[in-house]
């Protein structure tokens, strides 16, 4: 379904013939301009006027290009160990055997779609949700023979692009509205975007000139106060507070129980590769703000153990410094595992499609029977939506998943536990598989 504050889909026609008898069905809308046959004045009367004329006009606007669909790639997310994202991509093929993508003026013009026109991608699934996938501008229309090879980029890419030096906002604003100030600074106040209201304990943020890129700068803004960016499945550009990696999404309405080998889940996953590596690990974290004032967790001992940095942090005081350094130490402290990657086919029997629905910080509930001593123990973890790629052929829709570390987990309830042996155990416990 599509969530409370995204943008509407666009208006489109859609082609009845494409992937029909799926429980899933993608949505592949391409902006360009239409040719069209209306009058000259299509909100006057039919002839009240008799200098109007029928003839074709040439309008913007979505057309389907889903039943001409040879393959599609996309994928969002992919961050680092700072959880900077990168650019979202997309690549579409589509068959021109009837050369309708294919249309040029005279002059060699790519002159209905092409480079600046927007690309969207949403899915329509039996239950009637209709779900953001992506959305982002087109950079690159590859006409070979038989086939056009669209490339696409989502708003990190143009955000990404230099603008020479330039001052954004001023001292003591909070992420929220210094990420404003960014790209209106940027020319991009245009740009959707949905940034958290400031809350308690946020910091207030210093002011400088720069020449980072607009994406740079708005990176820093983020880690300051160790927030989050990335441009959403239908999008725009949003930003967490700092909150983000024990609450994850508020707008979720449900949370996917999968697992790769215990039968009763309710989704079964294939080709899971559990991880336990020091990505992200901060036993010990040191900060330092532009202005060189430094932060660190533990406070006042030497660093000890996998040691996290970053620099050029916007924050002001010490004490803010020092606290967002111990909340990324708190978080990061422990090694976890994480879903390194597992697939979805979402065209299998079942209620697989519903994997559509998933977003980038959704959280995930995780199990796995693994090996221990004398037999097996069960994981049961939350984790959150790192990354998703989508690859579709007409013949298969496969989604791949990575997740962050273990942000939580799930103990069983069970009746008589020891040393209790009339009540249930656990009073916020979730009840397990």
């Amino acid at each position: 379904m599509t969530r409370t504050l995204d943008r509407p889909l666009p208006p489109i026609v859609l082609d009845p013939d494409a992937f029909t008898g799926r429980p899933v069905r993608p949505v592949i809308a391409i902006q360009g301009r239409r040719t069209v046959a209306e009058w000259d004045d299509p909100a006057l009367e039919w002839d009240t006027d008799p200098m109007l004329e029928w003839d074709m006009d040439t309008v913007p606007g979505f057309v389907d290009a889903t039943c001409d669909l040879q393959g599609a790639e996309w994928v969002t997310g992919n961050p680092d160990d700072h959880w900077n994202v990168d650019a979202g991509q997309a690549v579409i093929q589509l068959d021109n055997r009837n050369g309708r993508w294919s249309r040029f003026d005279t002059s060699g013009t790519q002159s209905d779609y092409g480079p600046g026109f927007e690309l969207a991608i949403w899915s329509i699934d039996t239950d009637g949700q209709q779900c953001w996938q992506w959305r982002g501008t087109i950079t690159r229309w590859d006409d070979t023979t038989d086939t056009v090879t669209i490339e696409a980029f989502d708003a990190f890419a143009t955000l990404a692009q230099p603008i020479g030096t330039y001052l954004a906002g001023a001292n003591g604003q909070t992420a929220a509205l210094r990420l404003a100030a960014i790209m209106a600074v940027a020319g991009r106040s245009s740009m959707p975007a949905r940034f958290a209201a400031p809350g308690a304990g946020d910091v207030g943020l210093t002011a400088q000139a720069t020449s980072d890129a607009p994406l740079e700068q708005m990176q820093a803004v983020a880690s300051s106060d160790a927030g989050v960016l990335f441009t959403d499945a239908d999008g725009a550009v949003v930003y967490f507070r700092r909150d983000w990696r024990t609450v994850g999404r508020t707008d979720q309405t449900e949370i996917a129980v999968v697992s790769d080998n215990v039968c009763e889940a309710p989704m079964v996953i294939w080709d899971a590769v559990l991880s336990n590596n020091d990505d992200g690990l901060a036993q010990s974290v040191i900060f330092e703000n532009v202005a060189k004032l430094r932060a660190a967790a533990p406070a006042g001992t030497a660093p000890t153990g996998v040691v996290f940095t970053e620099t050029d942090h916007q924050w002001t005081t010490q004490i803010e410094g020092d606290t967002v350094a111990a909340l990324i130490k708190g978080a990061h402290n422990d090694p976890r595992v994480n879903v390194e990657e597992f697939s979805v086919h979402l065209f299998a029997a079942g209620t697989y499609y519903t994997a559509a629905r998933w977003r980038l910080l959704d959280t995930l509930r995780y199990l796995h029977d693994n090996h221990a001593t004398g037999g097996t123990i069960r994981l049961d973890i939350n984790v959150l939506v790192s990354t998703v790629a989508h690859d579709i052929t007409p013949d298969d829709w496969v989604m791949s998943v990575r997740t962050s570390k273990a942000t939580g987990w799930n103990v069983p309830l069970f009746w008589n536990p020891a040393g209790d042996p009339y009540v249930w155990d656990t009073v916020d416990a979730k009840w397990g598989y």
